[in-house]
């Protein structure tokens, strides 16, 4: 592999640079006020040499938001390899917790800039990046809660009926540590360690919690499992 010329090392430090100061502004309640002009100020830049690395504002979130998920997504590979899957699924929720807590501008960016209709307004490469992020993400669970079903600590069921409360739950937990509500229950003293060990318990209770066939509209419990889901079954199972 060709080593980076010397023009490339200082395109990609002056890139850094631009995003190390967007996220030391977005660090605060207010940062979708914050200017192209504020965070090339802040990285003692000029405005036009920020749109030489981004288009605008909302690319900038972008890259951040695909920076930020890609690091999660590597931080959820490194979870407990061996563990079983309930122990498995418990050191990523907590995993998920702490990145977000690690990098709260950036998580911030992310939780406002996930949605599908922004993802598919930003230029081609970071597009796909965050459509392959998508998959692998769904990927990952999917395979981790197919293990579980098949080990029988889970019971069966369709992955996305798992996935998208497991998703709910996590954000309205950091909706609440966002907003400093987690102690709003009266006479409690709830740490975040303690308010965190509460979260990451219910969903493990929600997750081997047995549904019966008829508890939700539309579906008939085993039988809904998609065929993608019953061939993979089939396939560990070989």
């Amino acid at each position: 592999m060709t080593a980076p010329s010397l023009k490339q090392r200082q395109f990609q430090e002056r890139e850094g640079a631009i995003i190390c100061a967007a996220l030391k502004l977005f660090d605060q309640d207010q940062w979708q006020q914050v200017t192209v002009a504020d965070i090339a100020s802040e990285a003692q830049i000029a405005k036009g040499t920020v749109y030489k690395h981004f288009a605008s504002k909302e690319e900038l979130c972008g890259r951040i938001m695909l920076d930020f998920h890609q690091g999660l997504l590597e931080t959820f590979e490194q979870a407990l390899p061996n563990a079983n899957t309930l122990s498995l699924i418990r050191d990523m929720i907590r995993r998920a917790f702490d990145h977000y807590l690690a990098h709260p501008a950036a998580a911030r960016v992310s939780y406002a800039c996930r949605c599908n209709s922004f993802i598919q307004r930003l230029p081609d490469p970071l597009r796909v990046r965050g459509e392959e992020l998508d998959s692998a993400f769904f990927g990952f669970f999917a395979d981790v809660l197919l293990q579980g079903m098949r080990s029988g600590q889970i019971p069966q069921r369709p992955v996305e009926q798992l996935i998208l409360p497991i998703h709910a739950i996590f954000d309205g937990a950091m909706g609440k540590i966002w907003r400093n509500e987690y102690q709003e229950i009266p006479d409690s003293d709830v740490s975040l360690e303690q308010f965190l060990d509460i979260i990451t318990n219910f969903v493990i209770a929600s997750i081997v919690a047995p549904i019966a066939d008829d508890d939700l509209p539309g579906t008939t419990g085993h039988k809904d499992i998609t065929q993608c889901e019953k061939s993979r079954l089939v396939s560990a199972t070989h």
